[in-house]
C-alpha cells in the first residue's frame, strides 16, 4: 500500500492500486494471475471484510466459502458487504458453497434490486477472447463474459450443424464435429458457405491428423 515515489517517507494508500500485488509476485516468484488472486483474497480477508478473516482464523470458515462471500458481495459498499457476511457467516459451514451463494444473492438483491443487472452489464464490458497453449501442445480458445443471448445462439447453431453432420453420415464423435465447426467459424473456412455447404465441407475435410503443425 505504499504510494509510489514517496522516497524515504512511506505514504500509505487507502486502497491498493493496480500494481500492489507486484511486491508479492516478485518476492515469491508467482505468476501475475497467482499474485493478483492471492492479494485480492488477502485484502478482502484483512481489510475489506475482516469478519471473514477472523472466522477463518478461528477455524469456523474455510477458504472456498470465504471466497464466495468476497465474490458475491462485489459491487456492494463495504458496509453492505459486512452486513451480509455477519448475517450468514455463522450458518455458512452447514451449507454447500452453492447453497451459500444462493443465500448471499438473496440478501444482496434485497439490498440492491438492480444488483444482478448491474453485475451483468459490468461483466459484459469485460468481454474478450483468449487463446492459450496447453501443456500437451494443443490450444484452448475461450470467449469470456459474452452477452448471454448471443452466446446461447452461437452454441445452438454449432449444435444444430453438428446434428446435421451426424444425419449426413459423419460417424465421428459429436464433440469432434463441434470442434471442427467452431474452428471453421473462427478461421474463415466457412466464409460465404451456406449451412448445407458447411456440412459438406466438414464431412469432406475432417480433422484426423493429430501431428502438431510447425
Amino acid at each position: 500500500l505504499r504510494e509510489q515515489f514517496t522516497g524515504d517517507s512511506v505514504v500509505r494508500l487507502h486502497v491498493p492500486d493496480e500494481f500492489a500485488p507486484d511486491e508479492a509476485r516478485a518476492a515469491l516468484v508467482w505468476s501475475r494471475r497467482r499474485a493478483d488472486s492471492a492479494f485480492d483474497l488477502a485484502w478482502n480477508l484483512h481489510r475489506r471484510l475482516p469478519v471473514l478473516g477472523e472466522a477463518m482464523l478461528a477455524g469456523e470458515l474455510d477458504e472456498p466459502r470465504a471466497a464466495a462471500f468476497i465474490r458475491w458481495t462485489g459491487g456492494l459498499t463495504d458496509a453492505q458487504a459486512v452486513w451480509v457476511c455477519e448475517r450468514l457467516i455463522s450458518r455458512a459451514p452447514a451449507w454447500t458453497v452453492g447453497q451459500l451463494i444462493e443465500h448471499i444473492q438473496r440478501l444482496v438483491l434485497a439490498i440492491d434490486p438492480d444488483w444482478a443487472e448491474k453485475r451483468y452489464r459490468e461483466a459484459v464490458r469485460r468481454r474478450r477472447v483468449v487463446g492459450t497453449r496447453t501443456e500437451e501442445g494443443t490450444a484452448t480458445v475461450s470467449g469470456l463474459d459474452l452477452p448471454l443471448d448471443r452466446a446461447v445462439a452461437g452454441c445452438e447453431r454449432i449444435d444444430e450443424l453438428a446434428r446435421a453432420c451426424k444425419r449426413a453420415g459423419d460417424r465421428r464423435p459429436v464433440d469432434h464435429i463441434r470442434a471442427d465447426l467452431f474452428l471453421g467459424s473462427l478461421d474463415g473456412s466457412f466464409e460465404s458457405l451456406s449451412d448445407s455447404e458447411i456440412v459438406t465441407h466438414v464431412r469432406t475435410h475432417p480433422f484426423l491428423d493429430a501431428t502438431p503443425s510447425d
